[in-house]
């Protein structure tokens, strides 16, 4: 058999980003808005599995470095977490915050916001691993 024709290409399109790395468009979440990480709608490939082409059926999560000097030493250009939230709890006002928003725009239910609060009190909204 013959190969098949190329008959012709399309352009592969990313989103607009933030400084930290995360999309502008859409309906920004708390957890976008008051960021630990760096969240993708793909990941790169393995090595040796059409390597330097992007994987679209799974997202990333780039952690956010934990403090300025450890942010520093890797040359991140993003704010770290200690920078943005300097305690556990301007981390769960920022979270709050992003949430009255939507809630006030009605595209979020108080109820969905109280239990977001309520992962972030426990750091556990991003659901990153430590």
């Amino acid at each position: 058999m013959l190969p098949p024709a190329v008959r012709g290409s399309y352009p592969v399109l990313a989103p607009a980003v933030d400084p930290d790395g995360n999309a502008r468009a859409g309906l920004r979440m708390p957890v976008i808005v008051a960021p630990k990480a760096t969240y993708t709608g793909w990941n790169p490939r393995a090595a040796g599995f059409a390597p330097g082409t992007t994987c679209y059926n799974t997202g990333g999560a780039l952690p956010l470095a934990a403090t300025r000097a450890a942010r520093e030493a890797a040359g991140d250009p993003r704010l770290s977490v200690e920078e943005r939230y300097p305690n556990p709890a301007a981390y769960v006002g920022a979270v709050r915050a992003a949430g009255e928003r939507l809630v006030a725009e009605r595209l979020l239910l108080p109820e969905d916001l109280d239990r977001m609060v309520a992962a972030a009190e426990v750091d556990s909204l991003a659901r990153l691993p430590k």
